[in-house]
Parts: C-alpha cells; sequence; structure tokens
C-alpha cells in the first residue's frame, strides 16, 4: 500500500476530500497574490501550495479510480481540439 492509499485508509475517503478542498482554496488564494502585481508574493509559497494540491489530485486519483482517468481523456481530447482549432480562450 502506498502512502496515498494509507492517508485515505488512516482518514477516509471523505476527509480526504475536504482536505483536497482547502488545499485547492488555498492554491487558489496563492495564484491571486501572484496575479496582483503590487501585491507582495513569494513564488515557493505558489509552489508549495501547487505541491499541496498535486498530492491531494493524487488521492483523488485513486479515489476515484477508472472514472477519473477516463474523464481525464476526455478533457485532454477536447483541450487538444480546441488548441487545433486556435479557439482557445485563455482565461
Amino acid at each position: 500500500m502506498n502512502l496515498y492509499e494509507q492517508a485515505i485508509e488512516k482518514y477516509g475517503k471523505e476527509h480526504q476530500l475536504i482536505v483536497t478542498f482547502g488545499e485547492l482554496s488555498e492554491c487558489a488564494a496563492e495564484v491571486a497574490k501572484h496575479m496582483i502585481p503590487e501585491r507582495k508574493h513569494n513564488e515557493q509559497d505558489l509552489v508549495d501550495e501547487l505541491a499541496d494540491v498535486h498530492i491531494m489530485i493524487q488521492q483523488a486519483h485513486i479515489i476515484y479510480g477508472e472514472r477519473l482517468r477516463e474523464a481525464i481523456i476526455r478533457k485532454r481530447r477536447k483541450l487538444a481540439k480546441h488548441i487545433e482549432e486556435d479557439n482557445y480562450e485563455q482565461k
């Protein structure tokens, strides 16, 4: 059993999804700091928040398994189509 599976087993799927929500929120706040030129920010803080999100997303892969993999494939195809058509809007 890997580390992420151990965390899910110890804390439970629902708890880990709640933690994912918190990490995503913290990451979004850190990204917002970087988008405001006059706001002081530290790039390492953003990198750390992205790492936290990455860890939680890896746990989501375990929780949602094949359904998540299929959704990722579908979304990647959609992105490739947008890029190919040059209609992808940057947000």
